[in-house]
């Protein structure tokens, strides 16, 4: 059982006492009190309402509190909510049958869209056909864009969503001790070759599931960077 200075027998002093030595005590409240437990143990400091939430805060800090972690989020808007629905549309164009008003209504609009990219003869010339690839085994979409020349217009539609968050305890985080970062995502890119009003070929490429995980531990904390950048200026780098 707990007891406290009050109930030693050599520490209790009334008010009488003080007044026969000519000392006189003012009457007030303390919010904190010393309690020794065991008896003759070490001494336990009980406090008022400031400490509980000074200690509240310490555990808050040191055991997580993920929500005040930095996190970011990248999206290229489109009609699709993930690959495969992006993929899907493109794969029901059919070469030398779809227009691009069929196009755009599976999604990509080369007008219109907000994340697509025209690309100059040459460029993606050199990005579809490799220079030592014979010609006739391209693509013959891609042969009669190349015949077409100028009349041939190649588009990139660039679709996707990147969310990046840092995870794990607050305080070893802020402090750089140890730094955990989480992206999840998916990114699609699609390629067309469109002759006056008609779609002569279509290709597409991306990464239909980002999930990638980084983890850091720095040995020194916040001086791990100065240590470094030290070292890195010492050898002239």
């Amino acid at each position: 059982m707990a007891w406290s200075i009050h109930d030693h027998p050599r520490m209790q002093f009334g008010q009488s006492e003080f007044n026969r030595a000519g000392m006189t005590v003012p009457e007030r409240r303390v919010a904190q009190r010393v309690v020794f437990w065991p008896p003759g143990g070490r001494c336990v400091h009980q406090g008022g309402g400031a400490a509980t939430l000074s200690m509240v805060a310490a555990a808050v800090l040191l055991s997580g509190c993920g929500a005040m972690l930095p996190r970011s989020h990248a999206e290229n808007p489109s009609p699709f909510g993930n690959y495969e629905e992006a993929r899907e549309a493109l794969e029901r164009v059919v070469p030398y049958h779809t227009s691009s008003a069929e196009l755009k209504a599976l999604g990509f609009d080369i007008q219109a869209s907000a994340n697509v990219e025209l690309l100059p003869y040459p460029q993606w010339l050199s990005a579809l056909v490799h220079p030592n690839l014979p010609l006739h085994t391209v693509d013959p979409g891609i042969r009669d864009c190349i015949a077409a020349e100028q009349e041939c217009r190649a588009y990139i539609f660039r679709y996707g969503e990147v969310d990046t968050r840092r995870e794990g305890a607050f305080l070893a985080d802020f402090l750089n001790f140890r730094r955990k970062t989480r992206t999840r995502g998916w990114r699609f890119q699609a390629a067309v070759l469109v002759r006056g009003d008609i779609i002569l070929f279509r290709n597409h490429a991306g990464q239909p599931r980002i999930e990638q995980l980084e983890l850091r531990r720095n040995p020194l904390g916040p001086l791990q960077n100065v240590g470094e950048t030290s070292a890195t200026g010492a050898l002239g780098l």
